[in-house]
C-alpha cells in the first residue's frame, strides 16, 4: 500500500512495522511511539 500511495504521488506516506502485534497492540505501540506522534500532529483536517 506505501509503494502504490508514494507512486500515486503521496509524499506524506510513513510505514513503521511492530512485528507480532495485532491491532489493538500494535495501537499501543503506535501512540508510544513519539516519533509517530510527532509525525502526526504535522498534518491538519482544516481546508485552505
Amino acid at each position: 500500500m506505501t509503494d502504490l500511495l508514494k507512486a500515486a504521488g503521496n509524499k506524506n506516506v510513513k510505514y513503521v512495522a511492530f512485528p507480532g502485534a495485532n491491532h489493538p497492540q500494535g495501537n499501543k505501540m503506535l501512540f508510544s511511539h513519539i516519533e509517530c506522534i510527532d509525525w502526526m500532529l504535522k498534518f491538519s483536517n482544516k481546508i485552505k
